[in-house]
């Protein structure tokens, strides 16, 4: 179970018109070099998206592993070919922080994972993965993940992005600071089922989009839209400097670190010099 800080008490009953959706937006630089760094690595940015999500809901959280849902389809038997119907499953992976870990090892360590999530994904489906670990049950959230992330590369199908995009309203740009918010049908949309849902796709320039699904029961708007601007914080740090270690990446926009560090504790005040203390008293 993933213990995120909570802007409400969860209700018992997860409801399905709580549903609510923020962008993000990461600039054609930043996720070009994402793209090279997952390469140079052996991977795909998919996986790199995933081990990042991880590591910031892990920081989030305060927790060194995160469990996060990856839809994947079954459609690789060859008997299904020709069958009309949606068949897919959950890849529960496991982010694991270690301590020094760069992107490049969280980027290797994801890669193993998933790929041997994927070959027990055709032989284990999801239910029987949740009916053998048998978590603590709860009608408040999902089993064993309360996180997704979906990445459609450039060659994916163009109705799933063109879906997603306008659940964006039109592919609204997202700022840093003030990641756009999308209403509850928008939302509705993205089939959110977690308590955090994010797809990513590739932008027609090169950029990096993405919408995140959020359960408005449990988190606020602003919580939603600063979650989003500390992740492409977070994207765009890894992108520059692949060698720092994660859990020193700054995951703090400049205008909330100006807020928190500077104009929090600018606690000056004026005071009297013309008596003593103990003459103010």
């Amino acid at each position: 179970y993933l213990e995120m800080p909570l802007d409400a008490p969860r209700p018992a009953v997860q409801q399905n018109d709580t549903a609510r959706a923020v962008s993000i937006s990461v600039e054609a630089e930043s996720a070009q070099a994402m793209h090279a760094l997952c390469r140079s690595e052996g991977t795909t940015l998919n996986v790199g998206l995933l081990a990042l999500w991880g590591a910031f809901l892990g920081r989030h959280a305060g927790a060194r592993e995160v469990l996060i849902a990856q839809p994947h389809s079954l459609r690789h038997d060859e008997r299904l070919r020709g069958v009309i119907g949606y068949f897919h499953t959950v890849l529960p992976l496991v982010y694991v922080a270690e301590a020094a870990q760069s992107s490049a090892h969280a980027f290797r360590a994801m890669h193993s994972e998933f790929v041997q999530a994927l070959q027990h994904s055709q032989a284990v489906a999801f239910q029987e993965i949740v009916s053998a670990v048998s978590p603590a049950r709860s009608s408040g959230y999902s089993p064993l993940c309360q996180a997704s992330l979906v990445y459609h590369a450039a060659e994916t199908i163009q109705e799933d992005r063109a879906a997603y995009a306008q659940a964006a309203d039109g592919g609204l740009e997202a700022t840093e600071a003030e990641p756009a918010e999308h209403s509850t049908e928008q939302a509705r949309a993205l089939k959110v089922s977690f308590d955090l849902a994010i797809y990513f796709w590739d932008g027609a320039g090169g950029e990096l989009e993405g919408v995140t699904g959020y359960d408005g029961a449990i988190f606020s708007a602003s919580t939603a839209r600063a979650m989003m601007a500390r992740l492409a914080c977070m994207l765009r740090a890894v992108a520059n400097t692949p060698e720092a270690v994660l859990s020193q990446v700054s995951i703090m926009p400049e205008a909330e670190a100006a807020r928190v560090l500077w104009r929090f504790n600018d606690t000056g005040a004026a005071w009297p010099t013309e008596a003593c203390v103990h003459e103010l008293v």
